[in-house]
């Protein structure tokens, strides 16, 4: 169990109707003493993220252990593997868990199955002609979407629903926001370590 340390350090993106509400915290642990029953804080803090995922989407956790497996294959210097070099440019998970009430998930509402899906007819094919070239940069003026607002609608494009997960996730490291850091040296470290991340997935495929 965690006590939460003040309000949310981060919730920005909660308020993001298409987000994964994610709301973040810092936290210290709560240990039962033995003997009197009452309860004590953990000297050190933590920081707790609270966010809904696609219901079928994996952990982060699972994720980051997906990586270090496939990377435990390649050799590394010194008998090492790419996985040890890899795990301090990762967070450290000391607990991450799909939340549960009353020993049931707690998964946003499903559609009922009589339910009409929506349907999104109009600028969707002409979007998909434009970008079929397989660019993901688009130089649209002004005069090119009034022109294609007077296309008539395509075929039918049904908006499928997904439900979302409730999860929790406890880091042991407390970091700092980049933006908020205030040193260009410590900025710069950061960036080359968020680079050097990006190598070590791209190695794992």
């Amino acid at each position: 169990r965690y006590l939460t340390e003040g309000g949310p350090i981060s919730e920005t993106a909660a308020y993001h109707i298409t987000s994964r509400a994610t709301r973040v915290w810092l936290v210290r642990e709560i240990f039962n003493r033995p003997g009197d029953g009452k309860h004590s804080l953990s000297d050190d803090y933590f920081v707790l993220r609270d966010a809904w995922l696609y219901s079928d989407a994996k952990l982060e956790s699972e994720i980051r252990n997906d990586i270090f497996e496939r990377l435990s294959k390649i050799a590394a210097e010194e008998g090492k593997t790419l996985a040890d070099a890899a795990k301090p440019y990762f967070m450290t998970f000391k607990k991450d868990w799909r939340v549960e009430f009353d020993g049931k998930r707690d998964i946003s509402f499903e559609l009922p199955l009589d339910y009409s899906d929506s349907s999104l007819t109009g600028l969707v094919p002409t979007f998909a002609a434009r970008h079929a070239s397989g660019s993901q940069r688009s130089t649209l003026s002004a005069k090119d979407v009034n022109k294609d607002a007077r296309l008539p609608a395509g075929p039918e494009q049904k908006l499928k629903h997904h439900s979302r997960m409730h999860v929790r996730t406890v880091y042991e490291e407390v970091c700092e926001s980049m933006y908020e850091v205030q040193n260009f040296g410590d900025l710069l470290r950061a960036l080359d370590d968020s680079v050097k991340a990006l190598w070590y997935m791209r190695k794992a495929g």
